[in-house]
């Protein structure tokens, strides 16, 4: 991992997609090939106003928009999702190496694909010490409630709950769709040709 300028790095990601594995094995070879550190910052931040308290230990929400309650409360369904959909979650990897580093984080926000990305493709978000930020000030504020970075390059991240396989096959079935449509025009228009010439 030698070091090369912003815009090649914002190029070589462009084509990058990264597994929950991948995303663990990249990081593990960066320290044994490179000797990269490796640090984690998880920040949750829930909205103003909610008393930490009135929290069941753990809430759920199914894919079909049920809502699943471990513990004690008196929050209603409602208001038990309206905690987590109004939570804000950072999780922050970074890489050192002296003075370089790289940064890949994800929102709870881009991993649900709810960020205007590649329709609803969950991804991770890139920086590093090329954007001339100091490493710090990138960590305060992804810790924080709130970040302010620039426009950065998105990374496609696949989980198990869109595996790339699942794209791949999504993929296949819109070609073929293409082919069908593209096979039924031709003909339609052939058939019209020749009703035009009788």
């Amino acid at each position: 991992m030698k070091q090369i300028e912003k815009k090649d790095q914002v190029r070589l990601l462009k084509n990058i997609s990264f597994t929950s594995d991948e995303l663990i094995a990249f990081i593990l070879k960066a320290h044994e090939l490179h000797g990269y550190k490796y640090s984690l910052y998880n920040a949750s931040h829930n909205h103003k106003g909610l008393d930490a308290a009135e929290l069941p230990e753990f809430i759920e929400i199914d894919d079909d928009g049920t809502v699943n309650t471990v513990g004690e409360t008196k929050m209603t369904k409602g208001q038990q999702k309206q905690v987590i959909e109004h939570r804000k979650v950072t999780v922050s990897k970074f890489l050192d190496l002296d003075d370089r580093w790289h940064c890949f984080f994800l929102t709870y926000k881009s991993l649900a694909g709810k960020e205007n990305y590649k329709d609803g493709q969950p991804h991770l978000h890139y920086i590093s010490n090329c954007w001339n930020i100091p490493r710090e000030s990138v960590k305060d504020q992804l810790t924080g409630k709130k970040y302010s970075l620039p426009s950065l390059p998105h990374v496609d991240f696949h989980t198990h709950r869109n595996p790339r396989e699942e794209k791949k096959r999504k993929i296949r079935q819109q070609r073929l769709k293409n082919v069908f449509r593209e096979r039924y025009t031709f003909t339609y228009y052939l058939s019209n040709q020749n009703s035009s010439l009788k």
